[in-house]
């Protein structure tokens, strides 16, 4: 994924979380954001819902630090696309 694509869903996933309530289920509104946003190609609605899902589940376990640096590490310690060339072992 190229930086400028990573930039743009980026966007779109801090708009969906500082959107989101809670009142309707994720999927229910992530389907209402995305009928809004029809610029959305299939791979960016599916790299934001994965973003997002990723997301919600570490949310609460990383504690006090922001919400980029939360997308990001979700995102890297749930990702199913680690590139194990650059992880030293």
């Amino acid at each position: 994924m190229s930086k400028t694509s990573r930039l743009f869903i980026f966007k779109h996933i801090i708009q969906i979380l500082q959107n989101y309530n809670g009142s309707v289920p994720l999927h229910l509104f992530l389907k209402n954001y995305f009928i809004g946003n029809k610029n959305l190609g299939s791979n960016d609605r599916r790299g934001i819902r994965s973003s997002l899902y990723n997301f919600f589940r570490l949310n609460n376990a990383l504690g006090n630090i922001s919400l980029e640096a939360k997308i990001n590490v979700s995102d890297f310690l749930l990702s199913d696309n680690i590139n194990h060339s650059t992880i030293d072992f």
